[in-house]
C-alpha cells in the first residue's frame, strides 16, 4: 500500500505461466477497491497454441484510451 497526494492505493502482483511462458501483471486500485475486473482480466489469459488460427487482434492506441474514474495510469 502506498499514499499519493493524500490518497492511499493498494498494488497487486501475479506471477504465472505454463511451460517455458511466463506473464507478469500488476495493477494498482484506490485502497479497499475491488480487484474482480483485474482478476478477470488475468484470469482470461491464454498461451497460444503452435498450428492453431486465432481471430484477428485487436488493437488500440494510447491515444484512443480512456481511464474509467478512478484508474491511475504510469503512462506519460
Amino acid at each position: 500500500m502506498f499514499e499519493e497526494d493524500g490518497a492511499y492505493y493498494t498494488s497487486h502482483l501475479w506471477i504465472t505461466g505454463m511451460g517455458d511462458v511466463a506473464f507478469e501483471c500488476s495493477f494498482t486500485v484506490s485502497k479497499g477497491s475491488s480487484a474482480a475486473e483485474a482478476e478477470a482480466v488475468i484470469a482470461s489469459l491464454e498461451i497460444r497454441k503452435e498450428g492453431v488460427k486465432y481471430p484477428e487482434e485487436i488493437t488500440i492506441s494510447l491515444a484512443d484510451f480512456t481511464p474509467t474514474p478512478g484508474m491511475r495510469s504510469n503512462i506519460s
